[in-house]
């Protein structure tokens, strides 16, 4: 069953123990519930008896809150500091990657934009494009011709 589930093994048994260990979320265990008591022929409501304490987890949750009060005493960076300290590593090389990505899509952007060879390509590339598209009805022929020559 746990294949024509598309789930391993190991998450129908934590579904039946009632446990979390084999899903990365809550989300996911909740979803793969459903599935599962779908091919058992059970309602959801039979399995899951606080149906409104489990929907909490799809709820949005913001991982760093940026609407603090900020006392006069501590300053706002000080603040983001010390909650982006205590989350997991891997969310805080997530959010370095993520930010090293943008800075280079923005940088490689400006450099599109400003680049001289670059802005005269694209524009000779556009004069083409746009006259193969005004003379599309010639190239078209010249297929058909073209294919006719190949016709047995």
């Amino acid at each position: 069953m746990a294949n024509d589930l598309c789930l391993a093994e190991r998450q129908i048994k934590s579904i039946e123990d009632n446990s979390l260990q084999s899903f990365p979320s809550a989300s996911l265990k909740f979803v793969s519930i459903k599935k599962y008591s779908q091919a058992l022929g059970l309602e959801l409501n039979e399995v899951i008896h606080d149906l409104e304490e489990v929907s909490k987890c799809f709820r949005g949750q913001k991982e760093i809150e940026y609407t603090i009060n900020v006392d006069e005493d501590e300053k706002f960076i000080d603040i983001i500091k010390s909650e982006i300290k205590a989350l997991p590593i891997r969310k805080k090389i997530q959010y370095i990657t993520n930010t090293l990505l943008a800075i280079l899509i923005v940088w490689f952007a400006i450099e599109l934009l400003t680049n001289e060879t670059i802005v005269s390509y694209v524009s000779s590339q556009y004069h083409f494009v746009k006259d193969y598209i005004n003379h599309f009805n010639e190239h078209w022929d010249d297929f058909l011709r073209q294919l006719k020559k190949y016709e047995t």
